[in-house]
């Protein structure tokens, strides 16, 4: 018996015997309106532009709290409260994980973004002003320097690294939409982690909205939920097991997983000594945090550089979506006549 293999391509009795292939046909609807995207893309990215432009940059000390401010200043972190990156293992204040998803066609595959992961931890920026200011780097537009540390999850990942990924995954399960613990274990290599992280001593530049440090003290109070996610973290992992087995049994008593849920949500709710939170907390003048409408934005290049990117990416936007948009219609109505005989 012969196999039948039906092509996704019809000719058309047209002048000049042209031939369309359906998923090209497909692929350009596609680019039409990707070009659209990307254009309105490039008005909102010209308003942050223009709102780095507008806002001049301001010293912690002196900024004017309850509004837009920028700031540029340096990051601390006691040496015994970095957070570990789970892809690269360096130690770090802060790290953000992208995760895409490899998608496939006949004629061409490409990586869509599909979740994001953030740490839940803050970090103190310090600008020499005599004053330092507490970031809450969730839902912020980062913009750093290289391209992060990125990772394929195929048969090629190291085991430490596989099991750091998985234990933040657990940790924020309620933040991640599709991906899940299981797909760590997927060694196929459609996924793919993109690992962006800042670093102890490193220079940022912020711009956001400044709001008051009053309230501070209330956020190293360990609160039950986080007791309770610390618990079931230690429940499942053997090695944070035998880490809080005082009595070497084997097996954890009621006493013990409660010791041992206390420290590890303290971990996760303060990565600063008591000695140096009441030093920073004296000094500390602003917070910021995801607050819409305001921009939200933190990068590791200088103002500069900062507007250099938006700029260029701008640009492409502005006039690379109209230019693709164009490209598609025109294709689309030299091929009209053949796509109308077809339907």
């Amino acid at each position: 018996m012969h196999s039948i293999h039906l092509v996704p391509v019809f000719a058309a009795e047209a002048s000049g015997n042209v031939r369309v292939e359906l998923d090209l046909v497909i692929y350009t609807v596609m680019g039409f309106f990707a070009g659209i995207f990307f254009f309105f893309k490039g008005f909102r990215d010209l308003k942050t532009k223009r709102t780095v432009e507008d806002i001049p940059t301001s010293r912690i000390a002196t900024g004017a709290v309850g509004t837009d401010v920028e700031i540029c200043g340096t990051i601390l972190c006691d040496e015994n409260r970095l957070l570990t990156a789970p892809l690269s293992g360096d130690a770090c204040v802060f790290y953000v994980l992208e995760i895409e998803k490899l998608t496939r066609s006949r004629n061409s595959s490409h990586w869509i973004k599909i979740d994001t992961l953030h740490s839940d931890e803050g970090f103190y920026v310090d600008d020499g002003s005599g004053a330092t200011a507490l970031v809450f780097a969730e839902g912020a537009q980062i913009i750093q320097k290289g391209k992060g540390f990125v990772q394929h999850l195929d048969r090629y990942l190291r085991g430490e690294v596989k099991q750091r990924l998985k234990q933040v995954v657990v940790q924020n399960l309620k933040e991640l939409k599709t991906f899940g613990v299981d797909d760590v274990d997927n060694t196929s290599g459609k996924y793919r982690v993109t690992e962006k992280r800042f670093m102890a001593g490193e220079e940022v530049y912020i711009l956001g909205f400044a709001d008051s440090g009053l309230k501070l003290a209330a956020q190293r109070k360990l609160d039950f939920k986080t007791f309770l996610k610390a618990k079931k973290l230690i429940i499942k992992h053997p090695k944070l097991k035998q880490r809080f087995d005082r009595d070497e049994d084997g097996v954890l008593n009621p006493d013990e997983l409660e010791w041992g849920a206390k420290v590890i949500g303290q971990r996760m709710t303060d990565k600063y000594n008591e000695e140096q939170f009441k030093k920073l907390y004296s000094k500390t003048k602003m917070i910021f945090k995801h607050a819409p409408p305001s921009l939200f934005l933190i990068s590791t290049h200088h103002e500069a550089d900062v507007l250099g990117h938006l700029t260029l990416h701008t640009r492409l936007k502005l006039f690379g979506g109209p230019a693709l948009s164009i490209g598609c219609a025109v294709y689309l109505i030299t091929i009209y006549d053949d796509l109308m005989k077809f339907f």
